[in-house]
């Protein structure tokens, strides 16, 4: 059965890369079954360069736009509901997706003769592209092969959207949680990770992910810090019963460790070192693991810096 892939792009105010990344789609090996875009009212010509890209693939491409803006998650809980293929991959309108991609995932699919309307995730690897052009590969590998999907999500272990979701997972899954900010996304692959009834992996780049471009990436910390905050209730309330020692650990050194870069004091330099230790060792993939300088004092921190 040949499978329909439907490539999901959310955009805003990405005239200057969305071209990169639907050329990135449409030089696929095995061509997309749709490209389905929602441009969330951008204010630039992001709008006019994806009806250019409509009009030379009309049997391919899709375009939407929001009116007004409806900010990253409702766009997300939108255009979710617009697939009609058979897998899915989302992809930000600055993110590509590397050479060959959907016809890995093609021949992954017929090779297990898996059923696209089970509930199902692929994982792969993921590509840093880096403001000066150098890139960095995380690999989920190890991670998926030792320790537990759930765990591993909760431990920022795994990359979020270097996967392929298929239709039935995504049919079961719950809608982007709206109004808690900007670490929103973290609830949406708890949640794939628990309605997904088998996880797989295949050794690839499956993304293309640009570093430091983001909404999320130009966030202040205070409002990253509520935000998370808010998420992890929110994984207490509904994941009760799938919170380890270990995840519980993780969600204190990563408080403590938000709460004294907004506001350096004793008790919360204290409390940061206590929870670091709690919380080590650090697995595969964690930005943490083998940087004991993030529980360097601040006021060293910025000694050096001025020295320097």
């Amino acid at each position: 059965m040949k499978i329909k892939h439907s490539i999901l792009v959310i955009t805003y105010n990405q005239a200057d890369l969305i071209p990169y990344c639907l050329d990135s789609l449409l030089n696929q090996g095995v061509k997309p079954y749709e490209v389905v875009i929602c441009d969330d009212c951008s204010t630039d010509n992001t709008y006019e360069v994806l009806q250019k890209y409509k009009e030379s693939y009309p049997d391919l491409i899709k375009v939407y736009r929001n009116e007004p803006n409806l900010g990253v998650f409702d766009n997300i809980n939108k255009i979710k509901k617009l697939a009609t293929g058979d897998f899915i991959n989302f992809v930000s309108g600055d993110d590509m997706l590397p050479a060959g991609v959907l016809e890995k995932y093609s021949k992954f699919i017929e090779e297990k003769k898996l059923d696209c309307t089970e509930p199902f995730v692929i994982y792969s690897d993921c590509l840093i592209l880096n403001p000066d052009g150098t890139t960095r590969r995380i690999s989920n590998q190890k991670v998926m092969e030792k320790y537990d999907v759930f765990e591993s999500t909760a431990l920022n272990c795994l990359w979020g959207w270097d996967t392929g979701i298929s239709r039935g997972l995504l049919d079961c899954m719950l809608p982007m949680e709206t109004g808690i900010g900007y670490q929103a996304d973290l609830l949406w692959h708890f949640d794939k990770a628990v309605k997904a009834k088998w996880h797989f992996y295949i050794p690839m780049d499956g993304y293309i992910y640009r570093a430091n471009v983001g909404v999320t990436a130009k966030t202040k910390l205070r409002e990253h810090y509520e935000s998370k905050k808010k998420v992890v209730a929110k994984i207490y309330e509904r994941y009760s019963d799938r919170i380890s020692p270990k995840i519980r650990s993780y969600f204190n050194f990563d408080e403590a460790l938000n709460a004294y870069a907004l506001n350096p004091g004793i008790s919360k330099y204290c409390r940061l070192v206590k929870c670091y230790f709690t919380a080590c060792p650090f697995r595969p993939n964690n930005i943490y693991k083998g940087k004991i300088g993030v529980i360097v004092p601040y006021w060293i921190k910025k000694l050096v810096r001025r020295i320097l």
